[in-house]
């Protein structure tokens, strides 16, 4: 984890103890106050919960295997997502993690990024090659960060996502999480 996140993280974690504390303080509803320590206790789990799956995924592969999945997962953020915020990007990764833990979708990054028609960059027919050098640079960090470990997720359950200005004919089948940027995400 960088000294950034570090410490963005320890001020997310502060300005919810803080927000606890308040609500304690003024006498908020007891019950308020167990929901919201449960919901606190269920984000760590989460959290630690897809570094785990991250662990689990990159164990047993070669240096070049590793290599390929980083490389799908990159051109996957990079396609989908380079015009966002690295939380915008994170999110993306997240959704092609979350599938290949799902036994509903293929079991490895690539093979999640190329499923027949499941991310438009793979098959509006146009090159598949980055052009955008430090977006890809970006995009290359980030997936290498993720499949390292070196980097918190955002513990979004999400397996679907889609852009603002289209609605896609599965969305009412499937739970609607929230959006980030540019992007809805859902859970199936």
């Amino acid at each position: 984890m960088t000294a950034r996140m570090a410490k963005i993280v320890m001020a997310v974690i502060t300005i919810v103890a803080v927000l606890f504390s308040i609500y304690l303080l003024i006498g908020y509803n007891k019950a308020v106050a167990e929901r919201m320590a449960a919901t606190n206790e269920m984000l760590v789990a989460l959290e630690e919960d897809m570094n785990g799956l991250v662990e689990d995924f990159v164990q047993g592969l070669s240096e070049a295997e590793i290599a390929k999945e980083e490389e799908c997962l990159a051109k996957n953020i990079y396609f989908e997502a380079r015009n966002q915020s690295t939380d915008g990007q994170l999110a993306v990764a997240e959704v092609t993690l979350n599938r290949v833990a799902s036994t509903k979708f293929p079991d490895s990054i690539c093979r999640v990024v190329w499923q027949d028609k499941q991310f438009a960059w793979t098959y509006d027919g146009k090159s598949d090659n980055p052009k955008e050098k430090a977006a890809w640079l970006k995009a290359q960090a980030l997936a290498k960060a993720i499949l390292n470990n070196e980097i918190p997720l955002l513990g979004l359950e999400a397996t679907h996502y889609h852009a603002k200005e289209i609605l896609p004919w599965w969305h009412k089948y499937y739970t609607k999480l929230g959006s980030i940027e540019d992007h809805v995400f859902y859970r199936m």
